[in-house]
């Protein structure tokens, strides 16, 4: 029963990882569509700098998360706490220079537990470690 738990947690963040893609693809889409057919993604008290950094960051760690997972990358749990970082490193200044309302600190510091909680599942999940162990071959026999 665990083991189907573990893999539903991996197939939840597939899931999450796909919808922030969009929604990042969405919002450059935004840059250059002028009138894009939904309601606007990006926040208006953030210059076109900062969300062209925001919603590259965030292409940047779907992808890696989407493409790694999907090819088994051993580097994977590594490179989205990097991702993580740079992600929580732009939330901060948002936060701290840009945003008004009373519940930014909250927000943040929740953006802040999520990524710590799936940083801890990728590098401890039995699931996810067993997926993206890769095997070493055993050195070729020189006799033979």
């Amino acid at each position: 029963m665990l083991g189907l738990a573990d893999r539903s947690v991996a197939l939840l963040l597939v899931l999450v990882h796909a919808g922030l893609l969009v929604w990042a693809l969405a919002g450059l889409a935004e840059m250059v569509w002028t009138s894009p057919p939904w309601p606007r993604l990006g926040n208006p008290l953030f210059s076109d700098a900062l969300l062209l950094l925001q919603w590259g960051v965030v292409t940047g760690a779907a992808t890696t998360f989407l493409v790694g997972y999907a090819r088994r990358w051993p580097r994977l749990p590594r490179a989205m706490v990097a991702w993580y970082l740079v992600m929580g490193g732009v939330c901060a200044w948002q936060t701290f220079f840009i945003l008004e309302n009373r519940s930014r600190y909250a927000l943040m510091a929740l953006e802040y537990v999520e990524y710590l909680v799936i940083s801890i599942y990728l590098h401890r999940s039995a699931y996810m470690r067993s997926r993206h162990h890769r095997r070493r071959r055993a050195p070729a026999s020189s006799f033979g």
